[in-house]
């Protein structure tokens, strides 16, 4: 998703630069594989408030605004408050009210950089894209996420979860929730036992 903002981006003026990223797995208490998220720092072409920004559309449940991305303070947003803190090797760690969420190199990447860790996330058993199918879509005050039989709604951020009991459920959530009419419930490429 970031890929195609960036292309937007560019196309209106903006000057993007890809940066790439490692998601931080609190269960595992260790980063992702390398290139494991891209991320976007922008900058308008004019000498006003131009940016730096970080600008990430990709993250799911993450920032609606974009971040200062030289600001070393909390940055209150409506998906929380965030924070971007420089490494002492240089890359950028960003929190999300207190937690990590991931690891930015500073370094400008091109979209090909990005093609064996998109294979890894599509092939390996380990990726949790094979393990649930997810459907995500984020308001200004609000997101909505099924994920697998479990849809998950915050507002305001409230969180609540209902897991969905059969096909017709999933399916009223589908159209109703997103918009989408599909024939039927599919199915993960990889089952967890």
């Amino acid at each position: 998703m970031n890929g195609a903002f960036a292309t937007l981006l560019q196309a209106l003026g903006y000057r993007v630069t890809l940066l790439a990223g490692r998601v931080y797995s609190e269960k595992n208490d260790a980063f992702g594989p390398p290139f494991d998220h891209l991320a976007l720092r922008v900058e308008a072409q004019d000498t006003g408030d131009g940016g730096p920004w970080l600008v990430d559309v990709g993250f799911g449940r993450h920032c609606v605004l974009p971040l200062r991305l030289e600001d070393r303070g909390d940055q209150h947003d409506p998906g929380g408050v965030f924070r971007i803190n420089e490494t002492g090797e240089g890359d950028l760690d960003v929190y999300r009210d207190g937690e990590l969420q991931y690891r930015l190199e500073q370094r400008p990447r091109a979209l090909a950089d990005f093609e064996a860790t998109c294979w890894w996330q599509q092939t390996a058993p380990d990726s949790h894209f094979l393990r649930s199918l997810v459907c995500s879509l984020g308001g200004a005050d609000d997101r909505v996420t099924l994920s697998g039989r479990t849809l998950i709604v915050t507002c305001a951020g409230d969180r609540s979860e209902e897991h969905l009991e059969d096909e017709a459920a999933v399916l009223a959530a589908y159209r109703e929730r997103f918009g989408i009419v599909l024939e039927h419930e599919h199915e993960p490429i990889l089952k967890t036992s």
